[in-house]
């Protein structure tokens, strides 16, 4: 859920503080992901150090971690879609 966080903050400051909204808004989307993923990774493998060997959490790390950048990425291109549609998304100003 941090994670998340995380991405939806990513998204919001930087969609709220870039000139051009659209270009704000994919930067945030790209950020956030990997700042999620960053988060994740990191996390995982902390948690998981303490169970298991040092070998296999690094493995357990990225196979746990490294799908989260991908399906943030495809929810940023996803909801970007549907906000295109709902027209909220101010594509005037890209």
């Amino acid at each position: 859920m941090l994670g998340n966080v995380i991405f939806i903050l990513s998204i919001d400051y930087f969609y709220r503080s870039s000139k051009k909204q659209l270009n704000g808004y994919w930067i945030g989307v790209f950020l956030g992901a990997a700042l999620k993923y960053l988060f994740i990774w990191f996390n995982t493998n902390l948690m998981i150090g303490f169970i298991l060997r040092e070998q296999i959490s690094a493995a357990v790390a990225r196979t746990v971690s490294w799908p989260q950048f991908a399906t943030a990425a495809a929810g940023g291109v996803i909801a970007w879609a549907i906000l295109k549609w709902l027209k909220r998304i101010n594509s005037r100003n890209a």
